[in-house]
């Protein structure tokens, strides 16, 4: 297995960057919604991450909270406008921000988050640069905000799927996949995949587990 991705269930920060606990509780309240929809006869094996970016920022901000900090999500802000020849700021316009939140020790974050999903199953297929514009374009996102001391955070939800005719191989699949994204470059990861590996099935296609995948915008 991976330097990073090593275990099934895991979180990973680089050193300066507080949010182990914040990612901790992410993991938390992730792995409780699994065990209630499987319980529950209403969830029919449902799970939090097979859905859009703003279900899954709610999760996250969810981990904010069970961590002790506090989260304010989708709110009005003004943003920065980017001009798309030479990258550089100019002007504004009304916006939104994705999330903000606050640490249990005052850490104070803007995020921007993009949700994807990545193909496990094919031979050869490298799926880093695909997430690695997503985590791209999420960063872009928070340096179209003024940070007011508050440092600024783009995530990556990326659920890796298969079909379910596969599912015979799906730890290998998802061993090698865990592999090929554990090079990403960025700041920090959590990573979530219950150990029956048996939800999400939809339409012929299982997401086995969820990564969150972080990185810090410091211009």
């Amino acid at each position: 297995m991976s330097k990073r991705l090593h275990t099934a269930t895991g979180v990973w920060c680089k050193q300066g960057l507080p949010l182990r606990s914040v990612l901790n509780g992410w993991v938390d309240v992730t792995n409780e919604l699994v065990r209630k929809w499987r319980s529950s006869s209403n969830g029919h094996g449902d799970v939090p991450w097979w859905y859009n970016e703003r279900a899954n920022l709610s999760v996250f901000a969810g981990g904010v909270w069970r961590s002790g900090g506090r989260a304010f999500e989708e709110f009005s802000f003004k943003k920065r406008k980017i001009r798309k020849t030479t990258g550089h700021l100019h002007g504004s316009y009304p916006g939104r921000v994705d999330l903000y939140f606050e640490t249990r020790h005052g850490e104070e974050f803007y995020l921007e988050s993009k949700a994807c999903d990545s193909g496990a199953q094919r031979p050869g297929h490298d799926p880093k640069p695909s997430i690695e514009g997503w985590l791209d374009e999420a960063c872009l996102d928070v340096k179209k905000f003024k940070p007011y001391g508050s440092r600024r955070l783009g995530v990556v939800f990326v659920k890796p799927y298969i079909r379910s005719r596969g599912v015979d191989d799906l730890e290998k699949q998802m061993s090698d996949w865990l592999y090929q994204i554990d090079e990403i470059d960025c700041d920090a990861m959590a990573w979530v995949f219950p150990s029956s590996f048996k939800c999400g099935k939809s339409s012929g296609w299982r997401t086995p587990g969820v990564v969150a995948i972080i990185k810090e915008f410091k211009k």
